[in-house]
């Protein structure tokens, strides 16, 4: 083998070693160390840098295929979290959530043309129908555009705080469980739809603090330690905020359903914590790639649909619009008898 081809291999053994590093993230607290988080948090790049080493050694040197293809083969968990192999579906009936995070908006809505991008936000959400909305990140200088877009839903809470949920359904009981600050915490609703109750969750678990560089790959890089001092500070408050929100949801009579914007990654330890209780509905029934932040970060998946065992997931849908930050998630499901 020519030494050149000796450091390709011998990088994507180093690789290798990293990806089996991200791997154990999920089974790590990040109180007790942040090393695993770190590459857990990578994965998506690790995802893509595997997949290109794949390519690449089918083309020039097949017979050295294999390490990588047995590095995606022991992550094939991993995997199918970040990407959706289920079958597309035609569904038709059922009730659909839809959890967004609209704190872009903010731009899209005060821009040149107001009235105008008001009736086209509008529009799309008609268009979409969602017969139950969790929001994250409303402003409130924009409570009166929110009346207009969302003027068929009843509103729980009509004070503000970051959080609410829009229903068609009866909200039979509410409430708020408040950490930090206003943009950040969890509303609930238990809602009488098609005659069965469900309680829903809007969730907003704390930001890394880092939006300013997540779209500059540059900064991420000459950055990279401030960075992981970040995450790994509100990583812990995140799981701390989700635990509050677990303990609260085990003592609900209904089924349980949690959207929202948890700001980590499916490579995490909190998302580990979720799933030991709930299923994810993209892993079980999404399509493709579930980037749900609008970065230049890739498969940059932080927004979730989690579900107990009564409820029903018919379908789930990324949709890819432009007016906030974060893209839209419509979970279809049923209640059972």
């Amino acid at each position: 083998m020519k030494w050149g081809l000796k450091l390709i291999y011998g990088i994507n053994v180093l690789l290798s070693l990293i990806s089996l590093l991200s791997y154990l993230s999920p089974f790590v607290d990040p109180s007790i160390t942040w090393f695993f988080s770190f590459f857990g948090l990578g994965y998506p790049i690790l995802l893509l840098l595997n997949v290109f080493f794949i390519v690449f050694w089918l083309i020039s040197k097949p017979k050295f295929v294999f390490l990588s293809l047995l590095t995606l083969a022991v992550g094939i968990g991993p995997l199918c979290k970040t990407i959706g192999f289920n079958k597309q579906k035609n569904v038709e009936g059922g009730i659909k959530v839809m959890t967004y995070n609209i704190g872009h908006t903010k731009y899209f809505l005060t821009e040149e043309n107001q009235e105008e991008r008001v009736a086209e936000f509008k529009d799309f959400i008609q268009s979409q129908n969602p017969d139950i909305i969790c929001i994250q990140e409303r402003t409130r200088r924009h409570l009166p555009f929110y009346e207009d877009v969302f003027s068929d839903y009843s509103l729980y809470p009509e004070e503000y705080i970051g959080t609410c949920i829009y229903s068609k359904g009866s909200i039979l009981d509410s409430g708020n469980i408040y950490f930090d600050t206003n943009a950040h915490n969890a509303t609930w609703v238990d809602l009488k739809v098609d005659g069965k109750i469900v309680r829903i969750y809007s969730i907003h678990l704390s930001s890394n603090k880092v939006k300013l560089m997540s779209d500059n790959i540059k900064e991420i890089w000459d950055e990279s330690l401030f960075i992981l001092d970040k995450y790994n500070l509100h990583s812990v408050k995140r799981i701390a905020q989700l635990r509050e929100i677990l303990k609260h949801a085990k003592s609900s009579p209904h089924p349980v359903m949690m959207t929202g914007d948890f700001n980590d990654v499916p490579m995490s330890y909190l998302y580990r914590l979720v799933t030991k209780e709930y299923n994810d509905a993209f892993s079980d029934h999404g399509l493709g790639f579930g980037k749900t932040h609008n970065t230049k970060i890739p498969i940059l998946r932080i927004d979730y649909a989690f579900y107990t065992d009564e409820i029903q997931v018919l379908d789930q849908d990324l949709i890819h619009v432009n007016y906030s930050d974060h893209f839209p998630l419509v979970t279809t499901i049923e209640l059972e008898q």
